[in-house]
């Protein structure tokens, strides 16, 4: 796999994706919100708005994957020798409040959808501070707190053995 490179599961079919470069606006009309499928990620308002705007793409739009936070727009499919390929855009968070409204209540919007770059801690490959954190203890390791109700479970167990001897 390439660096930079991630994975992610459409539609039942593994690929491979890069981040976007660019954003890009794209106009929802009346059209999109009354073909589109409350909930389906590939028949969803915003679907049907990114697949009618497909030339505004400086890539190929072959499918399109719409969840409430990400779009993956696949511009190469699989095949037996080689794993198919998407791009990945975010959605700002007002959009996706809007498209959570849509889902749960059917109200949807015209207006501007913007398919964002990912940025920051949002891409591929980003330093998520995933190492270990927190004060060390005397011989320089770092203390590694109890689980969430394993302290009281052991504040059982030694008031039992106590009470037993």
């Amino acid at each position: 796999m390439a660096k930079g490179l991630r994975r992610i599961t459409i539609g039942g079919e593994l690929y491979e994706y890069s981040d976007a470069t660019k954003d890009v606006a794209l106009q929802r009309e009346m059209i999109d919100i009354w073909n589109g499928k409350r909930g389906k990620a590939d028949a969803c308002m915003n679907w049907h708005c990114v697949i009618r705007n497909s030339k505004l793409f400086s890539h190929p739009v072959l499918a399109v994957s719409v969840i409430k936070t990400r779009v993956f727009i696949i511009t190469r499919p699989g095949t037996a020798k080689r794993i198919g390929h998407a791009v990945r855009y975010t959605i700002p968070r007002a959009e996706s409040s809007r498209i959570g409204r849509h889902d749960a209540k059917g109200v949807a919007e015209l207006g501007v959808l913007i398919l964002r770059a990912p940025r920051g801690d949002a891409k591929s490959g980003a330093d998520h501070g995933g190492g270990s954190s927190g004060p060390k203890n005397k011989t320089g390791k770092r203390d590694h707190p109890l689980a969430k109700g394993e302290k009281a479970r052991l504040l059982v167990a030694v008031g039992a053995m106590n009470q037993s001897t």
